[in-house]
């Protein structure tokens, strides 16, 4: 077992943790059943150490960690002393408390990186709480796992979720290869490029010069014979200069543009396609917004980097190194003095831009913040007004702008502050320059178009130090976009298709579901050990409360997730066997909340046959009882259905839903809650709509509803993950059983609905 106070950079990192066998066999022979047992990484007085909070039926106890063997009991509390349990945030870490008849007691105290474990730790002590002995032996604690947390194997910080990687640890060299590896089928453009930019930065280094020493010295200074021709020709020279300059920045503006649009376009595709791969497990534990920030930020910050940042970082290197050489060989003791400014510079504009890009970072978050309530408030607008929560949803928008604001004024502030002080650094570098040359030319050592030249070269000479001393931030910040987009590039789905998968072009419809054991978080199942059979063309309805585990059967069938245990077979051969795309392309489904793209209706119905003609597309919303309410809207078929189909009814949603099953013509279709939250009337069309389209194909359908349920050849009841019964409705209803009481409830509630619709006048 690894050290849990192990330190990189003298900071403590979490550890992959686990007691040892005997130890926790030891505390049940004495204690009772263990419950849990959830490490900590901080001691009593508040530094890095090991400790373990282990509750049993009987005891709330705390021990320290001496070695992988040794552990001393530091704290101990029954059960029957314990009034109240509570936590207690502090500067960086918690602390988890027992209240007592006569005391608060500190039972442990844990850094942030565990505090979402205690939370839930807390949450299950206060409802074992309410328990009795024999009640908290049965209880099973469903909180965070370890074994659900990624370690860096290198310096063994916890690895965040929203990346595969350490970002500690980010091998930058590994990442920059990589990198410039997409730029590779880019090379030669790249490499012309560069030659633009290195061609115009050579031609922007000669005007100063040929201005200075060859214009003041030599003609103004000098007065040859043949000043007006040489006058004329470093006019021209300077002209020629800057015509050729304008057509290399005109080529290289054009070509950077294709450059830059066609990388980001292949980047942004293959993070795409990689997407569009990955199973729905990678999406269940990351943000939207994140995902969308990946393809469209991150992906525009690497061609930044490759198209711009490369080319612009080799400039200011080969310009600093051409302008020092320049002002070296017209005068190396002016050019000693530009040079002494120059550590100055470079310290106060790393640590000016280190200090200005945390305040600005601040900003974007608070800004993000802002953004977020926005989208939250416009898109639930109707819910808004429906309650009368402006004025609230006014209140919180104005919390969140007002932190932007102040934000903003500190960021704005400090660069309004800043900025002019390391300008005005810059310049005492040309005062210097001012002073010695001027000197040198009032003593004759140095001449007039010298120290014009000198001048004019100052300021290009300190540009190139001050980005270079922002190099590093700059790098990192690029690296870390592209170890963003290289993690969803290199993820891999869950769900895969064997080496040699089996083809079903033609499936019959047989379902058997054996001993299928299942849960989001392995460690958390949602179905144990659950069996079933549905026949081709038999329909099976899937009762039980919310959260019972029934659409997660719907997620098994079409192989969104693979079981952890058991196994599903369609026509007898094993899901996992079959090659998704036969599974998906014959399975159908209406699902409660139908999600309608935005377009037009006849899209939506056509989604999953994209060829359909308009009769055929016509015919199946006929079938859906949608054909009658599309054709009375102006545009018919033609009508947007705007986001999410927002402009359309619950029950008009669900029909097109249907009609796009039907097309489909699936030989499985999966219904979960198709009649929920619509009223009768509409329930009636859809009702009739499904009736039609359960025929001949195997159906599996959920719903609270069970009158939804009267034509189906068997039923099955989940509670807890378990099917508690099984059989056709007539034989549930004879057992009297779960399904009769849930029944016998609907039957109450519907008669009790209609009194209250008689009692109420005209």
């Amino acid at each position: 077992m690894e050290a849990a106070n192990k330190k990189t950079g003298g900071v403590p990192v979490p550890q992959l943790k686990s007691l040892s066998d005997a130890f926790l066999q030891s505390i049940e022979a004495t204690k009772g059943k263990v419950i849990l047992s959830q490490y900590s990484d901080i001691n009593e007085q508040g530094v890095y150490g090991d400790r373990w909070l282990i509750v049993t039926s009987k005891f709330i106890e705390v021990y320290v960690e001496k070695s992988t063997e040794n552990y001393t009991l530091e704290r101990s509390l029954s059960w029957d002393e314990v009034v109240e349990v509570n936590s207690q945030n502090l500067v960086g870490s918690g602390i988890i408390e027992a209240t007592t008849e006569n005391d608060i007691v500190p039972l442990l105290q844990y850094s942030n990186s565990y505090a979402r474990e205690f939370n839930y730790v807390v949450r299950a002590l206060s409802k074992m709480h309410a328990l009795s002995e024999t009640e908290r032996e049965n209880y099973i604690y469903r909180g965070i796992s370890d074994s659900g947390k990624k370690f860096c194997e290198k310096c063994g910080r916890l690895i965040p979720e929203w990346t595969a990687s350490c970002p500690a640890c980010i091998d930058k060299g590994a990442i920059l290869k990589r990198l410039l590896a997409y730029a590779w089928p880019f090379r030669k453009q790249l490499i012309l490029l560069t030659l633009l930019m290195l061609g115009g930065t050579a031609l922007d280094l000669l005007p100063p010069y040929l201005g200075g020493v060859i214009l003041i010295d030599k003609v103004l200074g000098g007065k040859p014979e043949n000043g007006r021709q040489i006058l004329a020709m470093v006019v021209v020279g300077l002209f020629a200069i800057q015509l050729l300059g304008t057509l290399f920045s005109v080529i290289r503006g054009r070509m950077a543009a294709w450059l830059s649009a066609s990388l980001v376009y292949e980047l942004r595709k293959k993070t795409y396609e990689s997407l569009q791969k990955l199973s729905l497990s990678y999406f269940d534990k990351r943000q939207t917004g994140a995902i969308m920030s990946r393809v469209v930020h991150d992906v525009n910050g690497l061609n930044n980097f490759l198209i711009e940042g490369v080319q612009y970082f080799l400039v200011q290197v080969l310009l600093l190194i051409g302008i020092g050489a320049i002002l070296f060989s017209i005068n190396p003791k002016l050019a000693f003095w530009v040079i002494i400014p120059a550590p100055v510079v470079v310290f106060l504009s790393f640590h000016f831009w280190k200090y200005i890009w945390k305040l600005f970072a601040s900003f974007w978050h608070r800004n993000s913040k802002m953004t977020a309530v926005l989208n939250d408030s416009l898109s639930g607008v109707r819910v808004i007004k429906a309650f009368a929560q402006e004025d609230r949803e006014l209140d919180r928008f104005d919390q969140r702008s007002r932190d932007l604001y102040n934000a903003s004024v500190q960021a704005e502030q400090s660069w309004a502050t800043l900025f002019p002080w390391l300008s005005f650094v810059l310049t005492l570098g040309s005062l210097f320059v001012y002073f010695i040359g001027g000197s040198d030319v009032l003593l004759g050592t140095a001449t007039v178009g010298q120290l014009v030249t000198f001048m004019n070269y100052i300021g290009r000479f300190y540009g190139p130090l001050q980005f270079l001393s922002r190099i590093t931030d700059w790098l990192t910040r690029s690296l870390t976009s592209a170890e963003r987009v290289f993690e969803i590039l290199d993820a891999q789905p869950d769900v895969v298709d064997a080496p040699e998968p089996i083809r079903l072009p033609h499936i019959k419809g047989d379902v058997r579901f054996e001993n299928v054991t299942f849960g989001y978080d392995e460690h958390d199942p949602v179905l144990q050990n659950v069996s079933f059979t549905v026949k081709a063309g038999e329909m099976l309805g899937v009762v039980g409360h919310s959260g019972a585990g029934k659409s997660t059967i719907i997620n098994l069938l079409c192989r969104f997730y693979d079981p952890n245990e058991g196994r599903i077979t369609i026509d007898g051969v094993d899901l996992r066997e079959i090659a998704q795309q036969d599974i998906r392309s014959q399975v159908g489904m209406v699902l409660q909340e139908t999600f309608l793209f935005n377009g037009t209706i006849a899209e939506n119905i056509a989604y999953a046959k994209p060829k359909a003609t308009m009769e055929e597309i016509v015919r199946a919303a006929k079938v859906a009882n949608a054909h009658d309410y599309i054709t009375s809207f102006p545009n018919g078929y033609d009508t947007f259905v705007g986001e999410r189909g927002a402009r359309l009814s619950g029950g008009e949603r669900q029909r097109i839903a249907i009609a796009r099953a039907i097309l489909h013509d699936p030989r499985i279709l999966i219904l979960d809650e198709a009649t929920s939250a619509v009223d009768t009337e509409t329930e009636q069309k859809i009702q009739e709509a499904i009736d039609r389209l359960v025929q001949n194909r195997t159906t599996v359908a959920i719903a609270h509803r069970l009158s939804t349920l009267r034509n189906a050849d068997k039923l099955i009841i989940i509670e807890d993950g378990k099917i508690v019964e099984a059989g056709s409705p007539d034989e549930l209803l004879a057992k009297k059983g779960h399904y009769y009481n849930l029944v016998m409830a609907q039957e109450i509630k519907s008669k009790a609905e209609e009194e209250k619709q008689h009692e109420q006048p005209a």
